[in-house]
């Protein structure tokens, strides 16, 4: 989906960040990806050993839940991944 077929309206950068971060169904958003990258990982089944999910799968599954927690309340959240 594109911004224009969503927004008749002209640019607004609250939108276009609504477009290319929170978006599920738009497969170039963040949260998109970090959905298929998050459903990859299951199927790797890394983490699945023990009750507690693999290193990646919490990373994924940290920053996910921020990019929705940003989409629902409109703040500003800060990301920092280490790879290690």
């Amino acid at each position: 989906m594109t911004y224009q077929s969503r927004y008749v309206f002209g640019p607004d950068a609250v939108r276009v960040l609504d477009l290319v971060l929170a978006d599920e169904s738009n497969p170039r958003s963040v949260a998109f990806q970090l959905k298929a990258l998050y459903q990859h990982i299951r199927a790797l089944g890394l983490g699945q050993a023990s009750l507690q999910a693999s290193p990646e799968l919490s990373m994924v599954m940290t920053v996910f839940s921020d990019v929705r927690l940003l989409d629902e309340g409109g703040g500003h959240i800060e990301v920092s991944v280490a790879i290690g």
